[in-house]
């Protein structure tokens, strides 16, 4: 493995990481719209609004550089100079790095969430049979998020060859 390689992998895993922990970050930010949305327009209302679709364009970003982008990344940020060797002694192919890194956020971001779908759910229907409004929106990220882990387990190898084809695609 060259350290080219090396950072791609890197890189991609650190963007697939970012972009599973947006799915905590975005309801949060549109959450704090709802109440902006209320009042009258003002200076709040606008900055938030500003706040939320630059943070958008940042997620964006993340997505199309560290994941699509990363031999120009790396390229732009001299990341693969200054390494006394060639190669590294890693013999892995770099898919099965990435599909090891896409299950491993899967399961990270299953783990988080599994015990939080429990613990509102049983809020959820607790407060339901005592007939006062359940809190159901944090109920719904959390099951986002536990599908979203699932997901990734399984369907790492979809995930990979998508990643690889755009890399293939560049290079020709």
């Amino acid at each position: 493995m060259t350290p080219k390689t090396f950072w791609t992998i890197f890189l991609r895993i650190m963007g697939i990481w970012l972009i599973v922990d947006s799915i905590t970050i975005f309801p949060g930010l549109l959450s704090a719209l709802v109440p902006a949305f209320m009042q009258d327009i003002n200076f709040g209302l606008i900055l938030t609004v500003i706040a939320v679709v630059m943070l958008a364009m940042v997620y964006f970003l993340v997505l199309r550089f560290f994941i699509f982008k990363t031999d120009w990344l790396i390229k732009k940020l001299h990341l693969d100079r200054g390494f006394e060797e060639e190669q590294i002694g890693i013999k892995v192919h770099r898919s099965t790095i990435l599909s090891i890194s896409i299950i491993v956020i899967g399961g990270i971001a299953l783990i988080d969430a599994f015990p939080e779908v429990c613990k509102l759910a049983y809020e959820f229907l607790k407060t339901k049979s005592n007939s006062i409004e359940p809190p159901s929106s944090w109920l719904i990220f959390y099951s986002i998020k536990l599908v979203v882990g699932v997901l990734l387990m399984t369907y790492h190898r979809v995930i990979v060859n998508v990643i690889e084809k755009k890399r293939r695609m560049s290079e020709v």
